[in-house]
């Protein structure tokens, strides 16, 4: 099939066909991943207020306080590094 079935002229009808086609010989734990994975734009596309959940948030607010012990970790480690290795 030419690559350009994906491009505009295809029809929702051929995109499921080929989704379809590439599927069927996938290991059970790949169509599981695949399911999951129809499931997840299924919900950002019909329920997009269930992605925004306080679980994420607070992963957002953890990284974000990760991020900041990390910079203060570097600007502690390189504190003093043109007095120790000034530049010869």
């Amino acid at each position: 099939m030419p690559s350009n079935t994906l491009q505009g002229a295809a029809t929702t009808r051929t995109i499921q066909e080929l989704i379809w086609a590439n599927i069927q010989d996938l290991p059970k734990e790949s169509i599981q991943e695949v399911l999951t994975f129809i499931v997840f734009v299924r919900a950002k596309s019909f329920h997009p207020e269930m992605l925004a959940s306080p679980e994420r948030d607070l992963l957002r607010y953890e990284l974000s306080v990760l991020d900041a012990q990390e910079k203060r970790h570097l600007e502690l480690e390189f504190a003093d590094y043109q007095a120790l290795y000034p530049h010869e």
